[in-house]
């Protein structure tokens, strides 16, 4: 199963790279946002953008 798992997050990274597009992920349960790379790259931003919210 954690074989299979690790598979499928390497196909996603993949894809992800591939596709060039700006990616973000809010979990709302913790309140941590990823921003890729690349989203960052999009919007002029450096790493000062906010990863966490206050719910």
């Amino acid at each position: 199963m954690e074989s299979e798992l690790r598979k499928s997050e390497e196909r996603y990274a993949l894809v992800a790279m591939a596709s060039r597009e700006g990616l973000w992920d809010w979990n709302l349960a913790s309140g941590i946002i990823y921003f890729s790379p690349r989203w960052r790259e999009m919007l002029g931003l450096g790493e000062e953008v906010e990863h966490s919210v206050e719910a």
